[in-house]
């Protein structure tokens, strides 16, 4: 009797028992952990796991109850590779649409149905999907340990509860995740792509370059496979981006054995190639194979990893207790010195306040935007810390109508809002609202013509003031208006002669009775106040006797054969205000590509500035020389300068963090808005990161414009606290043999994805779009 063999069944058994016992481990990652008085060990993983692995499950509503490792079984393998915290951002940030304001009624609080639809599309598009890639591999079937995440409408109790209940579900969607990540995994390792694939990109020439072997990395066959059938490619992209980017490590994992396996466990190497971690029993047995066995020795825990082991088991427990005590110590309420700091700032920043600044800063005072102004919430994360987290501008409002009045406070130095629960109580008013015992209705949802709650419900606003948008009438023939069509306050009429002064190293003479004609201030005005980037004509300057050196001074500059005047320019010899007697210059030196700010004694923080234009460093010598390191940066990230924050420390490589794939479109594609909603959602997952917020607000162009609503905070404190540690930075030479300024930086695929690059295939050719670089450029 003949046997049939389905082909693809046996593509299945041979991916998921690969083996290379030729290679060692490499177990720089692993750890030993003594679990109820057993050794067990992981060789890619230093997760501490406390309990005891179970072979049963008990799922409920909360993500954390499938986030423990259990023994494998063909059932549960798909839970290994659900993320946790230590991934990251939610890979499907960019996927699920989130509220940002609810309907309320005298019943409760009620959710868009819109968003309970999308919701619901996005979980059958991934289940179907899931079903699709595991059918095309002949994936044994495992069962679905939740049934769906989705939650009612309504009523709900309040606010608190039903965004409670939206988070829930928004983690519950990492059970999906898991499940499309566990058949991503094996359809990737049948097909032979690489699990972490490398993008090498062309330069300049790319006549030679390889593009078969990109498009073999960057475009997997699953997914050629699922857009031949039509799947959305925003959908596919994200997955292919977020979900099947095995570069993190942070996946639940699961226990298996190394000894007697079961006959249908996955071999040890295909978990590791997927950065999956995988715990197993140390103990005699497993110590008696290895002496015999390579397949089993090339997974023996190193010596020093062991040893850590045999301290723990013969360590004094008061000891244990006392370390772990002063390791839990943790600022339970960082926002006040926080405050000090910037009441600290606030009062330099009053001693070289501009006129037109402060009178905007005053208007703010009286009248505090809410939409206008950065808003940040302080949340504690995993560790139980608060980080002081940005709200994205469509939620600022529905945010700080959550907090009462002694729950926030306004910066008008700064424009922003910082919301902390923990800062105060709720007035008795507020606490009325928030459980609507005495509010009046809103909406009444017993309306005979429909059941369903009423939708685009605005937050209540009643204790913040947010000024109408101010109305601008466009003017036809000129792209600029004069000061007195401003809505605002009018600007400050020096605010011309300072930015020819700080940017120019204009000065105008003491004394003059000369000025420009009508018609010059008419046309020169004009063009002038264009050409130095101002949104208005200041007509009062323009009537001033220093505009007609202003004019005169600024054709000087454009000419090739005239230099400006001496009394008019601070880099001729003679002026009356020479840059060299500039205190700050005395300080300034080259090293190779930068113009570094070496303080010495005088240095107020233990990093230096650099900047690698000359003209920003003049710049830089020209403002009050009563601002220190850290003022002198905040002033460069207010104006998008770009610049560097640098620390001395060993030599030592970099080493970058793997980066996401870019999103990929297929031949024939066109983009939509749902593109851009996803590339938003993108960035704001990027942005994060503080690394990438803070070199982003560092680098000016493009990159500063997207970060600028982070805070200028990452920039003000500094180098991040880890790049001592991880070296995910860019380095420069010192004078000092054996030494390196560092400063943090982002990755090329980085500064790419915020800024919205994609690959583009058409047809035979590959079209690589990339914002990189032209960065530098804008």
């Amino acid at each position: 009797m003949a046997h049939y063999f389905d082909p693809r069944r046996q593509g299945f058994a041979r991916a998921t028992q690969l083996r290379d016992e030729s290679s060692d481990v490499d177990k720089t990652h692993g750890r030993a952990l003594l679990i109820n008085g057993d050794v067990f060990y992981s060789p890619n993983s230093t997760r501490t796991v406390s309990n005891h692995p179970s072979t049963s499950l008990v799922p409920s509503r909360d993500i954390a109850s499938l986030q423990h490792p259990v023994w494998w079984s063909s059932k549960y393998a798909h839970l290994a590779f659900i993320p946790t915290r230590e991934f990251g951002t939610h890979p499907l940030d960019s996927l699920i649409h989130m509220p940002t304001q609810f309907a309320r009624t005298r019943k409760g609080v009620w959710l868009e149905p819109s968003y309970i639809l999308s919701w619901n599309r996005l979980q059958f598009d991934l289940r179907k999907i899931i079903k699709i890639l595991a059918d095309r591999w002949r994936i044994p079937s495992f069962p679905d340990v939740i049934d769906t995440v989705l939650i009612g409408p309504g009523p709900h109790e309040n606010t608190r509860v039903l965004r409670e209940k939206v988070m829930q579900t928004r983690e519950l969607f990492l059970y999906w995740v898991g499940q499309l990540a566990y058949v991503l995994a094996i359809n990737i390792s049948v097909d032979s792509n690489p699990p972490r694939p490398s993008y090498q990109l062309p330069g300049d020439n790319n006549r030679d370059f390889d593009w078969d072997a990109l498009r073999t990395n960057a475009l997997p066959k699953w997914f050629e496979y699922l857009g031949e059938r039509n799947w959305p490619q925003t959908l596919l992209s994200a997955v292919h981006s977020c979900v099947a980017d095995f570069t993190h490590h942070g996946r639940v994992g699961l226990f298996v054995k190394l000894v007697q396996p079961d006959v249908d466990q996955y071999s040890l190497d295909w978990f590791i190639q997927f950065n999956v971690p995988i715990w197993y029993p140390w103990g005699k047995s497993e110590m008696d194979a290895a002496s015999r066995l390579r397949s089993v020795s090339r997974f023996a825990p190193l010596a020093h990893q062991l040893q850590e082991v045999a301290t723990i088991i013969h360590k004094d427990p008061g000891v244990m207790t006392l370390s772990s005590a002063n390791s839990a110590k943790v600022d339970r309420q960082p926002w006040f010195a926080f405050f000090a700091k910037r009441e600290e700032l606030n009062r330099r920043m009053l001693t070289w306040e501009k006129e037109g600044e402060k009178r905007k800063r005053i208007q703010r005072e009286y009248q505090p935007p809410t939409a206008k102004a950065n808003v940040f919430e302080w949340l504690e994360d995993d560790s139980g810390e608060y980080q002081r987290t940005a709200v994205v501008k469509a939620e600022r409002t529905d945010v700080l109508s959550n907090y009462g009045r002694n729950q926030k406070r306004y910066n008008a130095f700064f424009n922003e809002w910082d919301c902390i629960a923990d800062l105060g109580d709720m007035e008795e008013d507020e606490l009325a609202r928030l459980y609507w015992d005495d509010e009046p209705i809103l909406y009444d949802d017993q309306s005979s013509s429909s059941q369903t709650p009423p939708s685009n419900v605005a937050a209540d606003q009643a204790e913040i003031y947010q000024p109408p948008p101010p109305k601008v009438q466009k003017n036809k023939t000129r792209r600029l208006v004069t000061e007195d069509k401003l809505p605002d306050a009018p600007q400050n009429a020096s605010e011309i002669s300072s930015v020819l002064f700080e940017h120019f190293g204009f000065v105008p003479p003491l004394q003059s009775s000369l000025k420009l004609t009508k018609k010059e201030i008419e046309d020169e005005g004009f063009r002038l106040s264009k050409a130095l980037g101002l949104t208005y004509v200041d007509n009062k300057y323009w009537d001033t006797s220093g505009s007609f050196f202003a004019v005169k001074f600024l054709r000087s500059l454009e000419s090739n054969t005239e230099m400006p005047a001496t009394d008019t320019w601070d880099l001729r010899r003679g002026n009356r205000l020479p840059l060299g007697s500039s205190n700050r210059l005395k300080y300034l030196k080259r090293f190779g590509s930068l113009f570094v700010f070496d303080f010495g004694t005088s240095a107020t923080c233990n990093w230096i500035l650099a900047v690698e234009k000359v003209s920003i460093a003049l710049w830089l010598c020209r403002l009050d020389d009563r601002l220190d390191e850290r003022e002198l940066s905040l002033e460069l990230s207010r104006h998008g300068m770009p610049h560097r924050t640098l620390i001395p420390l060993r030599t030592s490589p970099i080493h970058m963090p793997a980066s996401s794939p870019l999103p990929v479109r297929l031949e024939g594609y066109t983009f939509t808005q749902s593109d851009y909603d996803t590339y938003v959602s993108t960035t704001k997952n990027l942005l994060r990161s503080r690394r990438v917020a803070r070199v982003a607000l560092m680098a000016g162009g493009i990159a500063w414009r997207l970060a600028v609503e982070e805070g200028f905070d990452l920039v003000y404190d500094g180098p991040t606290f880890g790049l001592s540690r991880t070296r995910a930075g860019v380095r420069y030479a010192t004078e000092d043999p054996g030494w390196e300024y560092w400063d943090d930086d982002c990755t090329t695929r980085e500064i790419d994805q915020l800024c919205g690059a994609y690959v583009c295939y058409h047809g035979v050719f590959i079209f690589l779009f990339l914002f990189s670089s032209i960065i530098d450029r804008c």
